[in-house]
């Protein structure tokens, strides 16, 4: 890429490029925690002003071909009423981001249960990590926009929502405490948490990352128990290095030990062990 293209960007950038730092004087820049598409859509927005996310996969068996050719001549599928009516309060957090949408190209919308949306979500968050790191206002704002435009039309097949926690997981990992990223998908799976919670990978995924798991915790109450006769689901996960939250007090666990899973009970006791600890 030309100089003056990145330079231009931010001040960051500016000072990476022309501060005196060893990148300035061998004039040339390595990002090696940055994958070649990734860099590729930077360069397609640092010159055009927006950039071509991932095409959904489609991941299809035998069944799934003869299904999803009877499937072609009946009406796009459309989001389920609970659903739907949830989303409608799901709105952008930073309103500076509506600016985006005049000029910002999309996927289309998923019709299928069979198209995996996982690459579509990445690539835009991967891009929105970039332009945080080197405080490209104009891309996290891009980035950020088209996550929340694609979700927002993202029909929420069962199938599909390890696509979401894919999202929200490499989101988490890669940002910090109050970003607007960490914000955006707080809110939209506060909106379909009763839809999330029953889809792969949702509860290795509160297991994992509290800073997740805290606000969203609140509205699976329908999983505490609600007296002393109740009986609830376990959560079962995979997640042993998870630390025991405050949150997770009274909840059944059932925890893998490398060869079944092993139930246990949360008590007071154990806030701040590892779930291991407790599946010898």
């Amino acid at each position: 890429m030309h100089e003056a293209a990145i330079t231009r960007l931010s001040k960051t950038l500016d000072k990476l490029v022309n501060g005196g730092m060893k990148e300035s004087q061998e004039h040339c820049v390595c990002w090696e925690d940055i994958d070649e598409t990734t860099f590729l859509r930077f360069g397609e927005w640092a010159y055009t002003g927006d950039y071509k996310p991932e095409e959904p996969e489609i991941l299809l068996d035998a069944s799934q071909i003869a299904i999803s050719k009877r499937a072609t001549k009946k009406p796009n599928a459309s989001k389920p009423e609970t659903v739907a009516t949830s989303l409608a309060s799901f709105k952008e957090p930073d309103e500076t981001w509506s600016h985006c949408a005049s000029t910002s190209t999309y996927n289309r919308n998923n019709t299928e249960s069979c198209e995996d949306y996982s690459g579509v979500f990445l690539s835009h968050a991967r891009l929105y990590v970039l332009a945080d790191k080197y405080d490209i206002k104009q891309l996290r704002d891009l980035s950020a926009h088209k996550v929340w435009a694609t979700l927002k039309e993202f029909t929420l097949y069962p199938e599909r929502m390890g696509d979401v926690v894919g999202l929200v997981r490499y989101a988490f990992q890669n940002t910090l405490e109050k970003d607007k990223l960490r914000a955006l998908l707080k809110d939209f799976c506060a909106c379909i948490v009763e839809d999330l919670c029953k889809g792969q990978g949702f509860q290795d995924l509160i297991c994992e990352t509290p800073e997740f798991a805290c606000p969203n915790l609140v509205p699976l109450s329908i999983v505490f128990p609600k007296g002393p006769n109740d009986k609830v689901p376990p959560v079962r996960t995979q997640a042993r290095s998870a630390t025991i939250l405050p949150n997770f007090v009274g909840l059944n666990f059932e925890i893998h030990n490398g060869k079944d899973y092993h139930q246990v009970t949360i008590t007071e006791d154990m806030v701040g062990h590892k779930l291991g600890e407790f599946a010898p």
